[in-house]
């Protein structure tokens, strides 16, 4: 996934220069060309696990368009809903679109951690990097909720993680490697390269996997750790030659040749 790690470079400059307190509610114009299908709860939740990078940007809008208008409980109160607006906004290059479409996923996920709901691991995941992407050109609303994103990715690492492949601790530790540290507020070296070092290690299929812990090498060690760093990153590309990254592949492939670019 993107979203963190362009929401996070930003803290080098970012935190230096206003920013809005708040997001608005409006949401983006589906392009529903032709008929969407006449989706049943109980087919959405048998093809949940087939929606991924690789699903057609018009179904993924036809699924969205069923959200907004007559979904159950059963799914409202499930991570799908916020899933789906993070596959939406992950291969958006507008970056008001991206947020509207990050800002909605976020939404539908608050109404599945509603009082009384079940904390499912996996909607804490997906409100956090939605929330990623939400904030990413607001500083001052990225102050006040990075230690919520924290929080609900340490839950979402305990309950769930190997979700995409070990994303609540490769996102927990870009956080943590990223954010300002302590006391002005939750950065911690030591926690994000622990914590990348633990997911490359138990999912090294992820090609973001190889990449952030290659990036938490280099801020942390600079060139000591340089061997390392580039065949972290070698993996990385041999990984993003792979079809079931979908989408995705076009902008990892882009966030590996730019940190190629800072190295000796």
């Amino acid at each position: 996934m993107r979203h963190l790690f362009f929401l996070l470079v930003f803290f080098s400059i970012g935190l230096l220069i206003g920013g809005c307190s708040h997001w608005g509610q409006e949401v983006v114009v589906l392009s529903l060309a032709g008929d969407c299908p006449d989706y049943q709860e109980n087919d959405w939740k048998a093809q949940a696990d087939s929606i991924d990078s690789r699903t057609p940007t018009q179904e993924l809008h036809c699924r969205l368009a069923y959200l907004r208008s007559i979904a159950g409980p059963s799914i409202l109160q499930s991570h799908f809903p916020s899933r789906i607006c993070l596959l939406l906004a992950e291969r958006e290059t507008d970056p008001a679109t991206q947020e509207k479409f990050a800002a909605e996923g976020v939404r539908f996920a608050e109404k599945a951690l509603s009082p009384g709901a079940r904390e499912d691991g996996r909607v804490l995941y997906y409100w956090a990097v939605n929330m990623g992407l939400v904030i990413r050109r607001h500083p001052t609303l990225a102050l006040k909720n990075l230690k919520p994103m924290a929080e609900r990715l340490e839950a979402a690492y305990q309950k769930v993680p190997a979700e995409e492949w070990g994303g609540p601790g490769r996102v927990l530790g870009l956080l943590y490697l990223k954010a300002p540290p302590w006391p002005q507020n939750i950065g911690d070296w030591d926690k994000a390269l622990a914590l990348l070092k633990q997911t490359v290690e138990q999912f090294p299929q992820h090609p973001l996997n190889h990449l952030f812990y290659a990036q938490a090498l280099w801020d942390i060690n600079q060139s000591g750790s340089i061997e390392t760093i580039r065949r972290e990153l070698e993996k990385s590309r041999e990984l993003l030659q792979e079809e079931r990254w979908g989408f995705a592949r076009k902008a990892w492939t882009k966030e590996v040749e730019a940190f190629e670019k800072e190295l000796p």
